[in-house]
């Protein structure tokens, strides 16, 4: 998954769950400015803790898969 695809699907769960910005920010102890660079492309690797923490803001489950 590209970091665009990683920034679109965050903002996908972020607006179903109807979220902005700032209150998944705050839910997931992360500036506001972080998503909004997730979401845009411009943060193309989030740490694993960071994608941890935004999967359970919007209740979603993380998988991590490494394939050939």
């Amino acid at each position: 998954m590209t970091g665009l695809a990683i920034g679109e699907r965050i903002r996908a769960l972020r607006v179903k769950r109807g979220l902005t910005q700032d209150q998944l920010a705050a839910k997931a102890r992360l500036s506001r400015i972080y998503i909004a660079k997730l979401e845009g492309g411009e943060r193309m690797s989030p740490s694993f803790p960071a994608l941890v923490r935004i999967a359970r803001a919007v209740g979603a489950k993380l998988r991590i898969e490494l394939t050939e």
